[in-house]
């Protein structure tokens, strides 16, 4: 899950936090679908004003059940 939430946001944003737990087995020959949906966006107060963002995060097998879920907070880079 944290390979594929960097992968996402590109070259310039750091993952700083991840939290994950596996809830099934993803078995040879299932197919793991990615999801993700921000839930948080801020500006933290420190010397650079970085920007961050909160996600949720899970993987769904073909079936759609449920195999992996966790939050994710990231670093992006302010817009030049």
């Amino acid at each position: 899950m944290a390979h594929q939430s960097g992968d996402e946001l590109g070259d310039d944003a750091n993952l700083l936090i991840m939290d994950a737990q596996v809830r099934r087995f993803n078995l040879v020959g299932d197919t793991t679908y990615m999801r993700g949906k921000v839930t948080r966006k801020w500006i933290e107060a420190d010397s650079d004003d970085s920007h961050r963002i909160e996600c949720d995060v899970w993987a769904e097998d073909q079936r759609g059940e449920l195999t992996a879920k966790g939050t994710a907070t990231i670093g992006l880079p302010k817009r030049k």
